[in-house]
């Protein structure tokens, strides 16, 4: 794990910056070839649940775009154990459903620096399983 606040700060402001942006290169240079990211899932939809790999996460943000969700990381928050959240406001329309929500998601790191893995946790998950639905 990279030693210093402001190591653990600056990669998870490059990595927020990369998703605001949608820099495929930049989210897949953050990663880890083996890094999961975990979203609530109740098994309906091949969107949600858990993905590895840099192909996967990058596929799993072309789909949030094709859905119209936007997803803008509002704040990066590191704590004094080294750990990284990334505070999010996820809002789309997608014909008659809607979602306005905020997430928080917590950042693993190797002491490579690289993402290993990406953990969501969602404020309204019933919104994000209809929105999907």
């Amino acid at each position: 794990m990279p030693r210093t606040y402001d190591d653990r700060y600056r990669i998870g402001e490059a990595f927020a910056m990369a998703l605001n942006s949608r820099d495929v290169d930049a989210i897949r240079a953050a990663v880890s070839d083996g890094c999961r990211w975990v979203l609530p899932s109740n098994g309906a939809n091949p969107t949600l649940g858990t993905k590895v790999g840099p192909d996967a996460l990058v596929e799993r943000l072309a789909v949030l775009n094709e859905a119209q969700l936007n997803l803008f990381v509002e704040h990066v928050c590191v704590n004094a154990h080294g750990d990284i959240a990334l505070i999010f406001h996820n809002w789309g329309i997608q014909g008659e459903r809607r979602i306005d929500e905020h997430l928080a998601t917590t950042l693993t790191v190797d002491p490579d620096g690289k993402i290993t893995e990406i953990v969501s946790y969602l404020s309204d998950i019933d919104a994000l399983f209809a929105y999907f639905a």
